[in-house]
């Protein structure tokens, strides 16, 4: 049972095969991914594919894997109708590490600024660089670059002329390669134990498409700040018109701290009139506090 955290695009041989989910059902022969399902309960459209040979190798620690008593919430008779039915539930509530998270701009020299313009493409001769009340702006012909205090750099094109970050077409996956591209060049050397991951990839009213990507730490996702994402881009086709992201370097400590347990989760979730929502493990990150544990948040239907 795979859960990708975020909606993936699929595409399967019937003439019903296309649609977006979150979580599939994959089996395996031979240590090699041999098929996937998924079912949609709303619709009652069941799906199912079969995976080429070299499309997935399972991990050989598969193999050493024994039951550990997990079990769906639709399994348990005390949690069955208090949360999302598909939630995957342990006997013990999970023990996650504790990191702190700090604001790489805090410690930005000279070096790490043209860093970041090198891997933006500013010339430095070229751009117009002055001192803002929160923080820097580079500007280049009518590019606009932020390196602001709070540690979020942000980037605004030009309304005319060649765009600056151009995807090979307007394609999702084109659009997400490009937007990976410019993350990989903004974030390079200040992510500390944080890694990012594409979470969610939507056409806007007006035609232009928003990628949005969030952190992840020890494979749990951090809910930044109120906005909840690490960064956005947004695209008009191929180019790139503006980003924003948000660094934070997270660093792990000898401390482990253990979640609430389920029952009372789930209990509070219904207090907060959530009942049969999916819970979700996240760190929360206010960007103030020194210290980030994981705990339960409540996590819309997606």
């Amino acid at each position: 049972y795979y859960d990708f955290l975020y909606n993936v695009s699929f595409t399967s041989q019937s003439s019903r095969g296309e649609g977006e989910a979150r979580s599939f059902l994959i089996t395996a022969r031979n240590g090699r991914a041999d098929a996937l399902y998924y079912y949609n309960e709303e619709t009652g459209d069941y799906y199912m594919a079969q995976l080429r040979e070299a499309s997935l190798v399972l991990p050989a620690l598969l193999e050493d894997l024994v039951p550990n008593g997990g079990q769906f919430a639709f399994e348990n008779s005390t949690l069955a109708d208090t949360l999302a039915p598909y939630m995957m539930l342990l006997p013990q509530p999970p023990l996650c590490p504790v990191y702190t998270g700090a604001n790489p701009l805090d410690d930005w020299d000279t070096a790490d600024q043209e860093a970041l313009l090198e891997a933006l493409d500013f010339n430095p001769r070229a751009s117009a660089v002055y001192e803002a009340v929160d923080g820097t702006v580079i500007q280049e012909g009518s590019d606009t670059l932020r390196i602001q205090k709070n540690g979020k750099i942000t980037f605004h094109a030009a309304e005319s002329g060649q765009a600056r970050f151009q995807a090979l077409s307007a394609r999702e996956k084109d659009l997400q390669i490009k937007a990976e591209e410019i993350l990989d060049g903004v974030t390079a050397g200040h992510l500390g134990e944080g890694t990012m991951f594409c979470q969610s990839i939507e056409t806007q009213e007006d035609g232009s498409v928003a990628l949005v990507f969030c952190y992840l730490l020890n494979g749990t996702q951090v809910q930044l700040w109120e906005e909840g994402w690490s960064a956005r881009f947004l695209f008009e086709g191929s180019d790139c018109t503006a980003f924003s992201v948000c660094l934070r370097e997270y660093t792990l400590t000898e401390r482990s701290q253990q979640a609430l347990p389920e029952r009372q989760a789930a209990a509070a979730a219904v207090a907060m009139g959530q009942t049969g929502k999916e819970l979700q493990l996240c760190y929360l990150d206010n960007g103030t506090t020194p210290e980030i544990a994981a705990d339960w948040t409540v996590r819309e239907r997606t």
